[in-house]
This record gives structure tokens, sequence and C-alpha cells, in this order.
């Protein structure tokens, strides 16, 4: 943020843990996540391993039911991105 900006441009060799107090915890899980996934780091949700013949029906459904409006649709199992349409 701008605060956080104005505090480096003050002194380049602010010690910046004092700021991120609580968050350690929170952090080394995303980097122990991001080190088994590289989903994070690639900003990609990660994906189901599901037969391609069944994306292709679930993705053919999709496109045939969806309403003209609309810009993106994202099918998740698990939490895991299943298939994805565009706009067009």
């Amino acid at each position: 943020t701008s605060k956080v900006e104005e505090v480096f441009a003050r002194n380049a060799g602010f010690d910046l843990r004092s700021l991120l107090g609580g968050t350690d915890r929170a952090l080394q899980r995303m980097l122990r996540g991001a080190t088994s996934s590289p989903s994070l780091l690639l900003q990609a949700p990660p994906a189901m391993r599901a037969p391609p013949a069944l994306r292709g029906e679930l993705t053919r459904r999709l496109r045939r039911n969806r309403p003209a409006p609309l810009l993106f649709a994202v099918l998740l199992g698990h939490g895991r991105l299943l298939t994805a349409l565009r706009g067009q």
C-alpha cells in the first residue's frame, strides 16, 4: 500500500517483519503449497483429473446451455478446475 511504499522510500533497509506480525503461518502455508503445486505461482486453478471424453462432454453441455450474456463459466469439482468457457 502507499504507507508501506512511503516507509521504504524513507528507509530502503526497513525490516518489514514488524508490519507482518501474525502472518507467518499463513505465508508459510502458501509457500508450502506453492512447492507442491505450481498453480499458485502460475495464478492458475489446479485441474481435476478427468478423462478427455468427460471433460469434452461437460464443455459441450455448458456451451449449449449457457445464457447469451454470459462472459465466463467455470466448472469446479472439489475445488479443482474441470472446464472453463470464455465469452465469444
